[in-house]
């Protein structure tokens, strides 16, 4: 199994293109948006107002279930339900995805993928092809102060 990483918007793109290149359904998309904090676990952070302002910083997202789960897809555990995020709720949705034995390519992506400071470093020890993953993608993101 392959695990690729890079920021939102190309990878849906991708996701569906391999698809349909393959013929069937070979790649699935793992979002880091599903790993939001849930409002309700911003109003119990201290200074909740603080926290809900700067929802989208690392520290709003649940990174160490991020990475576990990502953990298990590249270990090959098959049947990982992963979260999204729907907008209009504001809230992730538990399960709403599913990666199974037969997805080849797993498309990972989100900000903090390549972030070098724990939870998200451990992410970068994951192997593709022989690189990390911040030798596949993240190097220009890295220089150019996106991440």
């Amino acid at each position: 199994m392959k695990i690729n990483a890079a920021r939102a918007g190309l990878m849906p793109c991708c996701s569906c293109r391999i698809n349909e290149r393959a013929g069937k359904e070979v790649a699935v998309l793992v979002p880091m948006d599903g790993f939001h904090l849930f409002r309700a676990q911003l109003d119990a952070m201290q200074g909740p107002a603080h926290a809900h302002a700067r929802r989208g910083a690392p520290f709003t997202f649940d990174g160490e279930a991020f990475v576990a789960t990502v953990r298990r897809i590249a270990d090959g555990e098959a049947g990982v339900e992963v979260p999204s995020f729907e907008h209009g709720r504001g809230d992730p949705v538990r399960g709403a995805l599913r990666v199974d034995a037969y997805h080849e390519v797993v498309l990972v992506e989100g900000i903090y993928v390549l972030l070098d400071t724990p939870p998200w470093a451990e992410l970068q020890v994951l192997r593709v092809g022989g690189e990390g993953l911040g030798s596949q993608v993240g190097g220009t993101a890295l220089k150019g102060g996106v991440v």
